[in-house]
């Protein structure tokens, strides 16, 4: 399909930071559980001395992991978000179109970009688009021959 590039990083912002912000808390859950239990681990494998030397030793020694955890995050975020993107463009086109067919009886078809998701769907709904702009137009037809046939019929009778 289409290789068009985004021309803005968020296209749904209500549905993509709500998953942007579950992203902070699961990484705030994992940091908090990486350092009791490298603090634990280092506890046990060092039980004959005082208790403040492996803590201060843990402490120490995860000051690496969660300089990682802090450069990692803003990756994190901006690949979930980049994520979503494959899914919030499509929805966000299908809902300007479907605006677009209230409005006018026929509308042009809907691409999305390559690598998107529930790329069948706009296939699903150009049809649907289609079916729509023939049945309007129909109506139209069938519109005016009625008009028409009340224009003779009112003429036949006067």
């Amino acid at each position: 399909m289409a290789t068009l590039k985004r021309s803005r990083f968020l296209v749904d912002t209500q549905v993509q930071w709500a998953i942007g912000r579950r992203v902070i808390p699961h990484w705030a859950l994992f940091a908090f559980c990486l350092l009791p239990i490298h603090a634990t681990f280092l506890l046990l494998m060092t039980v004959n001395d005082p208790i403040e030397d492996p803590l201060n030793a843990a402490a120490i020694s995860q000051l690496p992991v969660l300089t990682v955890l802090l450069v990692m995050l803003p990756i994190f975020v901006v690949d979930t978000i980049r994520l979503t993107n494959r899914f919030a463009g499509p929805m966000s086109r299908l809902r300007l179109a479907i605006g677009e067919m209230l409005t006018q009886p026929s509308i042009k078809p809907i691409r999305f970009r390559s690598g998107d998701f529930w790329m069948e769907m706009a296939d699903d709904f150009n049809r649907l688009a289609e079916h729509h702009a023939s049945l309007h137009r129909r109506n139209e037809e069938l519109e005016e021959a009625l008009k028409t046939a009340l224009r003779q019929n009112e003429l036949q009778s006067v």
